[in-house]
């Protein structure tokens, strides 16, 4: 018997590709791509949205405010315990978003008055959103 002998020729119609995943993973197949992912949200992606979110918020705040583009603020954020951990974890990268020269995160670190504010509610999360502008000195 040859080599010949053993071979036998597929067909496309001869092959059935399927898909599956291993544990959580989504699988999505368009175009002949196919992606992969795990829907799982870690704590660390759940304060990393928050603090998106509360960028998002001020930035309309602003914008509400009549603040100009340039102008430097103070921010003070408090409320819900899991955003304001958020807004700590990623206090640097928030401030520099919304140009805040200082950022107060907790109620009872709140003093003064403050030229907007807003409640806002964040993944079910009540927060509160203070600023002013800041003065040149």
């Amino acid at each position: 018997m040859t080599v010949e002998d053993q071979t036998h020729r597929l067909d496309p119609e001869d092959v059935v590709i399927t898909h599956g995943t291993a544990g959580n993973l989504v699988v999505e197949e368009r175009g002949g791509y196919v992606a992969a992912i795990d829907p799982a949200v870690t704590p660390e992606l759940e304060r990393e949205g928050l603090a998106r979110e509360v960028i998002r918020q001020v930035q309309i705040l602003r914008k509400e405010s009549g603040l100009a583009v340039s102008d430097r603020i103070v921010l003070a954020v408090w409320g819900d315990p899991v955003v304001e951990e958020a807004v700590r974890v990623h206090r640097e990268w928030i401030a520099g978003e919304v140009l805040a020269r200082e950022l107060i995160i907790g109620e009872g670190n709140v003093h003064g008055e403050f030229d907007a504010k807003r409640v806002v509610q964040l993944d079910g999360r009540t927060v509160h959103l203070a600023l002013t502008r800041e003065v040149e000195r």
